[in-house]
């Protein structure tokens, strides 16, 4: 095969690909928009991957949580689909003391991009990290589906102390470099 004939036969695969992908193209039309509440909820799995849940939550601290002092916070849970219902459920650690009217709530359904707006009064009980654990639930078509968030709340000013786990020494350019003993069994 010359070199010719090779560049006309990729030039006419080329066209011909072109062309096949130019009537795969819908036809526009006039319109164009369609509501999310026109596309199916159903979602489909792929193997090892999670389902993703139509929700989104976002929370606001109103004021500095401080041991012994009930402090407020924000709940703010918006589906982007229409919902036949909507709710929430809270888990809080031991360390923190949430007002038992608030733990779990529902809701009516929602139309789309309703935002569902609540405040929570929690109570720390003791300084550190803690963690809100929070279970949005919706219903579409009949079918449940959660997404789980989690809220970190820092109470008071202390942190987690990391312990040292070797001693500091300079190598011979003069970078610092950790220096962890060695343990025999």
């Amino acid at each position: 095969m010359t070199h010719n004939s090779a560049i006309t036969l990729l030039l006419i695969a080329t066209l011909g690909a072109v062309a096949a992908c130019q009537q795969q193209l819908p036809a526009e039309s006039d319109d164009a928009s369609i509501s999310r509440d026109e596309i199916s909820s159903e979602v489909y799995q792929s193997p090892g991957k999670p389902i993703l849940v139509p929700v989104d939550v976002k929370y606001r601290l109103l004021t500095k949580p401080q041991v012994g002092q009930p402090f407020e916070l924000e709940l703010t849970i918006v589906s982007s689909l229409a919902t036949m219902g909507l709710g929430y459920s809270i888990n809080a650690e031991s360390g923190l003391s949430v007002d038992p009217a608030a733990i779990k709530r529902n809701f009516a359904g929602k139309p789309a991009r309703t935002p569902e707006t609540t405040s929570l009064t929690i109570t720390p009980l003791l300084e550190g990290r803690f963690y809100l654990r929070v279970s949005a639930n919706i219903v579409l078509n009949g079918e449940t589906r959660t997404r789980i968030v989690t809220i970190p709340i820092q109470v008071g000013e202390v942190g987690r102390q990391l312990e040292s786990m070797g001693e500091v020494v300079t190598d011979d350019e003069g970078n610092p470099v950790v220096s962890l003993p060695a343990k025999e069994n």
